[in-house]
């Protein structure tokens, strides 16, 4: 089943995806990042992030690390591998030494720890906007998201 949580918004700064398993977490972070002019999905099963990125678009991916079914360094080693070049931010509640080397070894751009300092995620965010629409084209590529799912099927938009 299909649902439409809002308008697409072709003018978005920026489209994420939320990876967690923690839905309310992921509505939460959404809410919050939509109000900020980026266009925002979530997943709450990292299992089937490969094929929402074959269907959808993604500039950059906000993902946890410890999730069931599969983890984030794991999520994250798997999507490099397919050849998925956007950008990626680790958001844990579970950081380490180990894990934040592993993350950025593997490509993700950052690391917050939960809670996150959502101001200092939203200036990040920001910067990328920034330099995508320089045309540098990290993370940007170039078409925009289409809708989305209801949660547990699929991504929600915000």
């Amino acid at each position: 089943m299909s649902e439409t949580a809002g308008a697409v918004n072709n003018n978005a700064l920026l489209s994420l995806l939320i990876v967690d398993d923690e839905e309310e977490m992921c509505r939460s972070l959404a809410e919050v990042l939509s109000s900020h002019g980026f266009a925002t999905d979530y997943l709450c099963d990292p299992r089937n992030v490969q094929q929402y990125l074959r269907d959808r678009p993604i500039d950059v991916m906000l993902m946890d690390i410890r999730m069931p079914g599969m983890g984030g360094l794991e999520l994250l080693s798997a999507i490099r591998q397919s050849g998925w070049s956007g950008q990626v931010i680790v958001v844990s509640g579970y950081p380490s030494v180990e894990n934040i080397v592993r993350a950025m070894k593997i490509g993700a751009l950052n690391f917050y720890r939960k809670p996150v300092d959502l101001k200092s995620l939203v200036q990040e965010l920001h910067q990328l906007a920034s330099t995508k629409q320089r045309g540098d084209g990290k993370g940007d590529t170039g078409r925009r998201p289409r809708e989305a799912t209801r949660a547990g099927e699929g991504p929600k938009r915000f």
